[in-house]
């Protein structure tokens, strides 16, 4: 999740807001959820631009979406049935630097928010301080990067694009849009845009980690490395823990020089692998570096590519390379990484993988497989039958030709980075953005402490819809997730976990950035 931490130098101009955003997306520096009934994890990076985020939000409002320049009929999210209509807050026919003022301090309360790690907050008084004043860059380009922070990418995306054709110079139009290039897995354009934002020495930080993390993707470690190493430089305003992280990313990152990360086989086509169902998940028998694990996890909700325990890593004889310290429910936690050669799954063996090394992996299973390392193929659950089908993308028709002719079946465009995100309803409560996530048994709603009477740890029914798909009587759990929102981190509403999947085949296509649902109809 994104952690921004605005430069404590911001000020205000009397046309505009210098010296403005200060922004954390240093993803790979991944935070532990508590995992819903099973307490599986889910890491989640704290920039946009790493390897484990998880992003969900409230609506935008719906006259806003109108008036956002590129916005289709596609991309709309329609406000939540419960959001009320907010107005401009300057009337009709006032004075035009009156206007900018007013935007100004709006923006600048919402850089406030930010910083505080309230980014819903932050994104009301931006979209005040962009109705203020339309022709601000920075009201803009601070109102995208407000939903970035909840979330909602695809109205992000359209605000940092109309800041650029205001002010095509902007640092941090540049950053947010380097962050959700990074998310599409568009690499030359994520480090294009990092180039831009690094003119801000303010930004420079957050800059070159995207730099780093895009290169990392590409394979090109040492280059990496040293992009990391001048995001240390520069990051004198992010928390001390961060700085301790850019500088493991650095000598991880050199440690990978020589080596494709997820090597895969030329000759690989598909494999098929029996799982066991286990209270709703998909318990996998894996190989890893010779060492079997008959219980793995099956998890997109963890951002990550492997982990397994420290008993086992110890077996397999596995060399640390680094360590990555993360924040939990519970505090920090410090993870080690290392390299692991190989990985067997079913005729599928992928080279060359990160793993983190927990001395207790969540549940009792013997490993977690993550989204990182899922989403170089297309894949398929199939519930119905407890089987899970593993495809190389480059041959995308493998996977479509098992799609059942008798049943229904349901797209579901999804928003990802190192993770998915969905936009459903529960009962009367959405649109919002939910984490997927066949590591969690239930859904859950979050929980508003401060202003929700609904009981923390309890459980309800009610109906939830995702795409064209209703699910009626669907258990669900309320958790108050606030720690996780904190300081910077992307909000998000709830989970869609697995139980109400179990007469389903999901088919995932990351390249698409599609969720097909198949299923069977009942009244």
């Amino acid at each position: 999740m994104t952690m921004r931490f605005f430069n404590k130098k911001a000020r205000v101009k009397s046309h505009g807001i210098s010296g403005k955003v200060h922004g954390g997306i240093f993803g790979r520096y991944c935070v532990f959820g508590c995992r819903v009934v099973v307490a599986t994890i889910v890491l989640m990076l704290l920039g946009g631009i790493f390897k484990h985020q998880l992003l969900a939000a409230d609506s935008l409002p719906s006259q806003l979406v109108a008036r956002a320049p590129g916005v289709s009929d596609d991309d709309r999210v329609e406000p939540s049935r419960n959001q009320g209509q907010s107005s401009s807050p300057v009337p009709a026919g006032t004075d035009s630097s009156l206007a900018v003022h007013v935007a100004d301090d709006y923006v600048e309360q919402a850089i406030t928010q930010i910083r505080a790690g309230k980014p819903r907050a932050a994104l009301k008084l931006a979209e005040m301080g962009q109705a203020a004043n339309p022709d601000s860059a920075i009201a803009c380009a601070i109102l995208g990067l407000s939903k970035l922070g909840c979330g909602q990418w695809q109205e992000a995306e359209v605000w940092l694009k109309q800041a650029l054709a205001l002010d095509s110079t902007l640092p941090e139009a540049h950053l947010g849009l380097a962050e959700i290039a990074y998310g599409k897995m568009r690499y030359d354009l994520a480090i294009a845009h990092a180039n831009r934002a690094i003119a801000s020495q303010h930004l420079k930080a957050e800059a070159y980690s995207v730099q780093a993390a895009s290169l990392e993707e590409m394979n090109l470690h040492d280059q990496a490395s040293q992009a990391m190493r001048k995001s240390y430089k520069w990051s004198d305003y992010l928390p001390e823990y961060y700085t301790k992280n850019i500088q493991n990313w650095s000598e991880i990152y050199s440690s990978y020089e020589g080596r494709n990360l997820y090597e895969i086989p030329n000759d690989f086509t598909s494999t098929v692998i029996p799982f066991t169902n286990y209270l709703g998940f998909a318990l996998l028998p894996a190989t890893a570096d010779g060492q079997d694990l008959d219980s793995v996890l099956l998890d997109t909700g963890f951002g990550g590519s492997l982990m397994i325990s420290a008993k086992d890593a110890e077996k397999m004889g596995l060399v640390f390379s680094g360590e990555h310290i993360t924040r939990t429910f519970l505090g920090e936690l410090v993870l080690r990484i290392a390299l692991v050669k190989s990985v067997r799954l079913g005729d599928l063996v992928v080279h060359n993988i990160p793993a983190y090394v927990s001395d207790d992996v969540p549940g009792g299973f013997r490993g977690l497989i993550g989204w990182q390392l899922l989403k170089h193929f297309n894949f398929s659950i199939d519930l119905t039958s407890s089987r899970f089908t593993i495809f190389n993308r480059e041959y995308p028709n493998l996977q479509k030709d098992i799609f059942s002719k008798d049943r229904y079946l349901d797209r579901i465009p999804f928003l990802y980075g190192p993770s998915i995100r969905v936009n459903a309803c529960f009962g009367d409560k959405g649109p919002g953005y939910f984490i997927f996530d066949t590591g969690a048994r239930y859904p859950s709603l979050h929980v508003d402490s401060s202003n929700d009477t609904s009981v923390v740890g309890s459980e309800s029914r009610t109906s939830i819809q995702i795409g064209h798909l209703v699910f009626n009587n669907a258990k669900f759990l309320y958790y108050d997730v606030s720690s996780i929102h904190e300081i910077g981190r992307y909000y998000f509403d709830g989970i869609i976990g697995i139980s109400i999947f179990q007469n389903s085949v999901l088919h995932f296509c990351p390249e698409e950035s599609t969720l097909y649902i198949e299923c069977g109809l009942t009244d």
